[in-house]
């Protein structure tokens, strides 16, 4: 008896161990399915982070983009509108010499007005000599306003030959009524006394001075801009 239950004994380790070892195969390709399916999550997972970063780069670009676009509509924008002030300031100008030139028209032809109606009873020659007086006048105001203007635009402006504009200048200089100088580009330039003396001094304390000196320190001792008269 002892020795069946011995026999007994061993048959039921062995299938036990069978049981076992199925068991043991049957859990194995589990674990496998596991670690593929585990590699498979981290691929999809890496995939999905670029897929994000290149979104991210791509929107970041384009912000970038805008940012540029509205950088050069701004200087755009602004670099109209300083065209549009220079033409606007240009435009004023135009219409402030425009109006000045009318008015002094205005009143030239009401002295000549006055005079004509006053002398009546004068000779010609007496109108004349009033009349070009008050040309004299005129262009000693334009010279002395404008410091410096060609013989031409006087001449247009108060309607004379070049010739006889030039033949005015000169006697009003030789008379001493306007100081300046006419240079050989037909060009009159008012200097005032104040600056005479201001060149005078100038020569006297360098001494010695040359044409080229003087005319590199002229803009300092001469005003070159105009002088407009109060109204």
């Amino acid at each position: 008896m002892r020795h069946v239950s011995e026999s007994e004994d061993d048959e039921r380790r062995v299938e036990n161990a069978g049981a076992q070892s199925s068991e043991t195969d049957q859990l194995q390709p589990k674990d496998t399915s596991k670690k593929v399916g585990t590699k498979k999550a981290a691929k999809l997972a890496e995939k999905e982070r670029r897929k994000e970063e290149r979104e991210a780069e791509e929107r970041y670009r384009e912000h970038q983009r805008k940012i540029e676009d509205m950088e050069i509509e701004k200087r755009k924008k602004a670099e109209e509108a300083e065209e549009r002030a220079a033409a606007a300031a240009v435009a004023i100008e135009a219409k402030r010499l425009e109006e000045e030139a009318a008015r002094e028209q205005a009143e030239y032809e009401r002295l000549k007005q006055e005079f004509s109606i006053e002398e009546e009873g004068l000779d010609a020659q007496q109108q004349d000599d009033k009349a070009k007086a008050l040309i004299n006048a005129q262009l000693i105001t334009a010279i002395e306003e404008a410091k410096i203007i060609p013989v031409e635009h006087l001449a247009v402006n108060l309607d004379l030959k070049t010739e006889v504009c030039v033949e005015r200048v000169k006697a009003l200089m030789s008379s001493g009524r306007l100081t300046g100088v006419l240079d050989d580009r037909g060009k009159v330039i008012h200097i005032t006394n104040d600056e005479y003396e201001a060149v005078a001094q100038f020569i006297e304390k360098r001494g010695r001075v040359t044409l080229s000196e003087l005319v590199e320190n002229g803009h300092k001792l001469i005003r070159t801009g105009p002088t407009f008269s109060r109204e």
